[in-house]
């Protein structure tokens, strides 16, 4: 095998082995050298996401490794990585960056979903069911007793209305295709239980 290929093979295994054995690491010591303010569990849910979010770096490090080994006859690990791997460990930082952004906006949402349940349960109910439907941009709402409550493409007011409101069932019709929608996920996460799901009815199918 020539020298060449046996470079080529051993960058790869090793580029591997970093991956494996260092990439952790390196992540942990940026959040903690970055972000000391957090506290451990909040450290392991940020890095929860960091684990989701960072990109495969294998060959990146594999053509770092590779340039290194066709100059040099020995190799220190530790060094190579901390001197020699600054492009891999920028990309982790932002990582990491990325990841403590998207953690503060799911504790910030969470905290949101929690200040409104607490609201909803002082409210008296006013209708028993409340039926959701989407259609044409808009989210129609109408109560078991043909109340019609409101049809808006205007989120906010959906939420608000609901919450006036204060329903004891909400049913979301034709869900395999609101699902995605954002404000849909926050009212199954603030009513909880109350949701019911409905992908097909008579209500259903009148959905175009």
């Amino acid at each position: 095998m020539e020298r060449a290929e046996r470079i080529l093979n051993l960058s790869g295994q090793l580029s591997e082995y970093i991956i494996e054995n260092y990439e952790e690491k390196i992540l942990r010591k940026i959040l903690a050298a970055e972000y000391g303010y957090f506290l451990p569990y909040e450290c392991e849910e940020i890095l929860d996401l960091a684990r989701k979010n960072v990109p495969r770096c294998q060959k990146l490090i594999a053509e770092k490794m590779r340039d290194y080994l066709e100059y040099n006859n020995t190799l220190f690990l530790d060094g190579f990585v901390n001197f020699r791997l600054k492009e891999y460990k920028f990309i982790l930082a932002e990582v990491i960056e990325n990841s403590v952004r998207e953690y503060l906006i799911k504790k910030e949402y969470d905290a949101f979903i929690s200040f409104i349940k607490s609201f909803l349960a002082l409210q008296p109910p006013v209708y028993g069911t409340v039926h959701l439907l989407y259609r044409d941009g808009e989210i129609e709402l109408y109560s078991d007793e043909n109340d019609y409550i409101i049809r808006t493409a205007n989120f906010d007011a959906v939420l608000d209305s609901l919450l006036d409101t204060a329903p004891i069932k909400v049913v979301l019709h034709d869900y395999e295709k609101i699902k995605t929608i954002p404000i849909i996920n926050t009212i199954a996460n603030i009513f909880g239980d109350k949701i019911e799901i409905c992908n097909g009815c008579g209500i259903c199918g009148k959905i175009q």
